[in-house]
């Protein structure tokens, strides 16, 4: 193993995407705010994606009017979604 290899062995990549039950999820409540973003659909299923976020992640993302657009188009190519989407919903379970 030349030294270059060793040297990135040990370093993860991020996944390019979340799981597909993630990317599930998220479309459900995109779908109920273009419905009724004040239904209780909408709420239950932003309820169940709150409840899927560590403390330390939604620290970030209630920061992410600072991050660089690069990072929010990241984000939200994780979710096979547009900037403007995600941060859509993100605001929306962020109110839950």
């Amino acid at each position: 193993m030349d030294k270059r290899q060793k040297s990135v062995s040990g370093i993860r990549r991020p996944p390019d995407r979340v799981s597909e039950s993630r990317i599930e999820l998220f479309r459900q409540i995109e779908s109920a705010l273009a419905e009724d973003a004040t239904s209780a659909r909408a709420r239950g299923l932003a309820i169940r994606h709150r409840e899927m976020i560590d403390p330390e992640t939604l620290t970030a993302l209630k920061n992410r009017a600072k991050w660089p657009s690069g990072m929010r188009r990241y984000a939200a190519s994780l979710f096979d979604a547009t900037p403007e989407s995600w941060d859509r919903v993100v605001s929306f379970v962020e109110t839950i």
